[in-house]
Formats: C-alpha cells, structure tokens, sequence
C-alpha cells in the first residue's frame, strides 16, 4: 500500500509522519491513513493517504528501506511532534532510539534543521530534548548559540526554550 500511494503521489513524494515512523520500528501507531510527504505545487488526493506538502525535507533527512523513499527516524519524530502529545512522541522517540534507528543526537540536528518561528510541533520536540537529553534543546541558530553562550557565561539561567506564545496553543 505504501509503494503504491508513493509511486501515485508522483515524483519526490516520501513515506513520512506516522507511516515513516512505523516502516523505522515504532510501535502503536495508526497503520491508516499512510502518511506520505511532497514537495508543494504537487498537490495530490489520495483515498486513504494524507499528503503533506513541505518543502523542507532536505536529502540527508532521506533515505531508502528496500527501495521505498522514507524520511529519516530521526526527521519522523520531529514531524510528530506537530501530531502527538509530549507523552506519546516520547514513546515514539524511545522506541526508535532502542531499536538504534535513529540518536537523540539525530532528532535534535534534525530539529535544528527545520526548527522556524511559528513551525507546529517545535515546542513539543524541545521539551522532549530536554526531558530526554537533560543538556537542552540545540540552538536553532547562531544568534541564539551566542545568546546561551553569554548567559552562562554571566552565570545567569537558561531561559525557557521554545516558549509557546500566550493563546497560541502549544504545550
């Protein structure tokens, strides 16, 4: 079902989401509807399939499984964090990581990829870095590498990262 909603979708079209997470090793995740990914302008309907379209999914956030485009596991549990709660992306993460499909160091580059002022899911993955690392959630940019920096280097607290805006949702 997955090749053929890939090969229906058309060209760059890759298994993401909950379908990318469950071809990777994660455990109870909807098997329906397949979650697929394409670049925007391809604009697909699909019975049965969500297509996303995102620009953003770059090469080395692809890969291949006999053949089969797939994100990454790493870039899988960043596109979740938009989906699920901080507790089931949790799960998601962990069983990735103990199945060694992908490292928590994978998640956070990809979360420093793709992270992006209003982008869904951003906090979520933030909170599941520092609750799983314990080091906090890597820079998203220079400027805030830089922020951090001179911070401790004051001996002032880490600031609150990815801070949900107040009546914007999030967690």
């Amino acid at each position: 079902a997955l090749w053929a909603a890939v090969l229906a979708a058309g060209g760059g079209a890759v298994v993401s989401h909950e379908s990318g997470a469950l071809v990777h090793g994660a455990r109870g995740l909807p098997l329906e509807p397949l979650t697929l990914t394409a670049p925007h302008g391809a604009h697909h309907r699909l019975p049965g399939v969500t297509v996303h379209q995102i620009d953003d999914v770059a090469g080395r956030h692809r890969t291949t499984i006999d053949g089969l485009p797939v994100v990454t596991a790493a870039r899988a549990v960043v596109e979740l964090g938009s989906r699920l709660s901080l507790d089931r992306l949790g799960d998601v993460a962990d069983d990735l990581v103990q199945a060694r499909a992908t490292t928590w160091r994978a998640i956070g580059a990809v979360f420093r990829d793709v992270a992006r002022p209003g982008k869904p899911g951003m906090p979520t993955v933030a909170s599941l870095l520092d609750d799983r690392c314990g080091t906090g959630v890597p820079a998203a940019s220079a400027l805030e590498r830089a922020l951090f920096t001179a911070l401790a280097a004051a001996g002032l607290p880490a600031p609150v990262r990815q801070m949900p805006l107040p009546g914007r949702g999030g967690v």
